[in-house]
């Protein structure tokens, strides 16, 4: 009985720490597609920070989390990103086996960032020859545009 007990103490803080290593690997997953118009070295500095925001290392962790970030382009020339981190969690009573001291935990996301398609509709009513915002158009359309990557957007 009092090994079932132990099991489950292990296992249950297997669980807690995955649920932990889930939450950090999406947001991070996330930040890095958020800021991949600032590059990929940028994007991969802030999923890092992200994650280890998201994922503080406790008395449990035998080693600190691995973190690996990869970059591709698909078929259809999308950018995908994709992140996977390992996390050695140690056991507290299932070290009294040899094999058991510590459990290797992992979990990975993928995000992917289509192709924008985007339709611009201009007001030509005369609506904004009294506040100026007819004057300000021309400008603003065109800072709005340039905004936008060819490349990537």
């Amino acid at each position: 009985m009092l090994m079932f007990l132990a099991l489950s103490i292990d296992v249950g803080f297997a669980y807690v720490t995955r649920a932990k290593l889930s939450k950090a690997v999406d947001a991070s997953c996330l930040e890095a597609m958020k800021n991949l118009a600032q590059g990929q070295a940028v994007s991969r500095t802030l999923a890092q920070n992200t994650f280890n925001a998201n994922y503080p290392t406790s008395g449990l962790d035998a080693n600190p989390p691995v973190l690996t970030v990869n970059f591709m382009t698909d078929a259809y020339g999308q950018t995908t990103v994709s992140i996977s981190a390992t996390a050695y969690m140690r056991t507290i009573f299932m070290r009294l086996v040899p094999k058991f001291t510590t459990l290797t935990i992992s979990n990975s996301a993928e995000a992917t960032r289509g192709k924008l398609v985007m339709t611009l509709v201009l007001d030509r009513s005369g609506s904004m020859q009294s506040n100026g915002g007819a004057a300000a158009l021309p400008t603003a359309v065109t800072t709005f545009v340039n905004y936008f990557d060819n490349a990537n957007d």
